[in-house]
């Protein structure tokens, strides 16, 4: 539906909601890629790989933290 009315551009991907994280690699609009990008298979596979792994590291590695509250830090007493 999209082409029908003008050229797709990555504005206009992003506008319809195509996520672009991983398949950046494989999409050209008007013969142009959105990143300059090696177009290495081992490089592309590194790169999607890479991303999986700090998302997972972040899931098992599950690291919170506190919200800093000033009084409390501060060694004062909060007023209610």
């Amino acid at each position: 539906m999209a082409r029908r009315t003008a050229k797709l551009t990555f504005d206009g991907l992003k506008r319809i909601g195509v996520v672009l994280k991983r398949a950046h690699y494989f999409i050209t609009c008007s013969g142009r890629m959105l990143y300059r990008t090696k177009m290495e298979e081992d490089y592309i596979t590194r790169r999607i790989l890479e991303l999986d792994h700090k998302k997972n590291w972040e899931l098992d590695y599950d690291i919170t933290f506190r919200q800093l509250s000033l009084f409390q830090d501060m060694g004062m007493e909060e007023v209610s």
